[in-house]
């Protein structure tokens, strides 16, 4: 369905594909490898009025489990 962006419901965001990859990588029982990636497309997208989205984003991290 369209996002309204005002009371009225006259003005809309269009709609967007994001396309994102999550890979996970287990070192240990206790530790894992993370690797996210976001907007893969690199497109111009409108969460809500003049909110653009981050481009190409790219997040690395270590999970500890205890």
């Amino acid at each position: 369905s369209k996002q309204y962006i005002d009371i009225s419901n006259d003005n809309f965001i269009n709609p967007f594909v994001n396309l994102a990859l999550d890979f996970t990588y287990k070192i240990s029982p206790e530790f894992n490898l993370t690797l996210e990636l976001n907007n893969l497309l690199n497109r111009k997208n409108y969460r809500w009025f003049e909110y653009e989205e981050m481009p190409l984003d790219l997040v690395f991290g270590l999970i500890y489990r205890w």
